[in-house]
């Protein structure tokens, strides 16, 4: 039997079969400085096109091994804790089907885990925008479409950055440690849970901007509406993580301050750059005002939603509830 490979690059796709040719032909040979070797595994999560055609194919065509395997339950989490299972490789390489690899991409990834002996690297993400598009996109909007290159120097990822599933390596060991890919808001967002995971449990994770992947944007994530979308997402679970992480109490400063600034700040720039006919800026801060929007109304469902909960226990402790009395015991 052959050894198993040290990395198994994970692919999660459905329904995208000609979006997937492209990204697995980007991972046929990848460079490795005869480093590590690699295999690419493809999640088909229950696609009903000839994504299972276009696997063959490919498997047929790489130099490196690759194969897939069919998941029936549909969503993307299933699709990547499929993934975390059926790997074989030390290291997870996630990336994902509207995607084309750096041919260094994996090898810049694997070159920082060993320098800083750390289990957790993500790379660059930078936009292939559609042929013929000349809008100058804001810094948020590209950030909403999956724009990862907030540094240009190898450095640790903060609080408010994070590695996204789409360029994400790291051992398979950590991610059976911390918990699996769990649906975090609007079956959305689970790579976000999974890194928040992995700050808590003390590791350090690394950016490597020359880590580079194109993410391709078609003409339809252009829209505002699917924009908002995205912003309405983001906003919700900010509020999530940033409650799980600071509290209640410092969650409730950070909410009303939230509240004000949407208010004095980025309301009256949203009308000065509408009053001068500024569209990208405008749509950017209408993202803006929209992840704020839904983070002020998911931050006080929470709020609300746990000081109810207080209040019930509360109740029942003063009434000597039996029933709690044997909760507690």
């Amino acid at each position: 039997m052959p050894s198993p490979p040290d990395i198994t690059v994970v692919v999660c796709t459905h329904n995208r079969a000609e979006s997937l040719r492209h990204a697995l032909a980007s991972l046929y040979d990848l460079a490795t400085g005869g480093r590590f070797t690699y295999e690419v595994l493809v999640i088909d999560n229950a696609s009903p096109d000839h994504t299972a055609v276009v696997i063959r194919e490919a498997a047929q065509e790489s130099p490196a091994p690759l194969r897939g395997v069919h998941e029936p339950t549909k969503g993307i989490v299933a699709a990547r804790n499929r993934g975390v299972l059926e790997a074989t490789g030390k290291w997870l390489a996630f990336f994902d089907d509207d995607q084309l690899a750096d041919r260094n991409w994996l090898l810049e990834l694997f070159a920082v885990a060993e320098e800083h002996q750390v289990r957790s690297v993500g790379g660059a993400v930078h936009l292939q925008l559609p042929e013929g598009c000349g809008r100058r996109l804001q810094p948020l909007v590209r950030t909403l479409l999956g724009e990862s290159r907030w540094s240009e120097t190898t450095t640790p990822y903060t609080r408010s950055t994070s590695p996204g599933a789409g360029n994400w390596l790291m051992e398979r060991s950590l991610a059976l440690e911390v918990g699996l890919f769990q649906a975090a808001n609007q079956g959305r967002n689970e790579d976000s849970d999974l890194y928040r995971r992995i700050c808590l449990a003390g590791e350090t994770s690394w950016f490597v901007p020359a880590a580079i992947v194109q993410h391709i944007i078609t003409p339809d994530r252009l829209q505002e509406t699917y924009l908002l979308r995205l912003a309405r997402i983001v906003g919700e679970f900010v509020a999530q993580r940033e409650l799980s992480l600071d509290g209640r109490a410092k969650f409730l400063a950070i909410w009303l301050l939230k509240g004000l600034r949407a208010t004095a700040l980025y309301t009256p720039r949203w009308l000065i750059s509408r009053l001068l006919g500024w569209r990208e800026k405008m749509l950017e801060l209408r993202c803006l005002l929209e992840i704020q929007r839904a983070y002020l109304l998911q931050g006080w469902t929470q709020l609300t939603t746990r000081a109810a909960a207080t209040e019930k226990t509360t109740q029942l402790l003063r009434s000597g509830s039996p029933l709690l009395s044997h909760k507690i015991t």
